[in-house]
């Protein structure tokens, strides 16, 4: 009898291979039907996020303002569903290593690892510190940070294989997770 595969290995064989993320809920209203302003781009499945046009342009991606947009004052840039996108600052989102950065005022857009994942690789941000958003080896994985100027996204990784960990407020990180500061832990929980 073969023996179980360790968490970590059975959590990493079932990664998505190849389906993106279901676009996000319709807007909380019995009569609106929320449509989606950014076309299929390349096949893959694009998503609206605040930004100003010449930011959107200067990063190379679709802008379609207030397309489909009750908002006077929404300016909308379409971002790859596989992206993460947390609110940061112009500073701090810069491409630096594995991250490949991208800076959509009010929002830091970083890149899945590999660029092509059709899933989202790093975990949307959470309220940790820029102190103790860092990189840091854990057993059997590598957990990768990266501070936004006001989120911690981090991303776990093991040889070519990359995911989005889990983060959550806890009062001590168990072991397996790291700690990002202001109470978060982030890890394969």
């Amino acid at each position: 009898m073969r023996p179980a595969a360790p968490p970590l290995l059975r959590l990493f064989s079932r990664l998505p291979t190849s389906k993106p993320p279901p676009p996000p809920p319709p807007p909380h209203s019995s009569e609106s039907t929320w449509i989606n302003p950014c076309p299929p781009i390349g096949g893959s499945l694009h998503l609206p996020k605040q930004s100003d046009k010449h930011l959107c342009h200067a990063a190379g991606l679709l802008y379609v303002g207030r397309k489909f947009s009750d908002d006077r004052f929404a300016s909308q840039c379409c971002v790859k569903s596989s992206w993460t996108c947390s609110v940061g600052s112009a500073a701090s989102c810069k491409s630096t290593g594995l991250v490949r950065a991208v800076w959509l005022d009010p929002n830091c857009c970083v890149a899945p690892v590999p660029d092509v994942s059709p899933v989202q690789t790093w975990a949307f941000g959470v309220p940790g510190t820029w102190q103790e958003c860092m990189d840091r080896p854990l057993v059997g994985y590598y957990m990768h940070a990266f501070w936004t100027g006001k989120m911690c996204v981090t991303m776990a990784s093991r040889g070519q294989l990359h995911i989005a960990p889990k983060c959550r407020k806890m009062r001590a990180c168990p072991p397996g997770g790291i700690g990002v500061g202001n109470g978060f832990c982030c890890g394969l929980l």
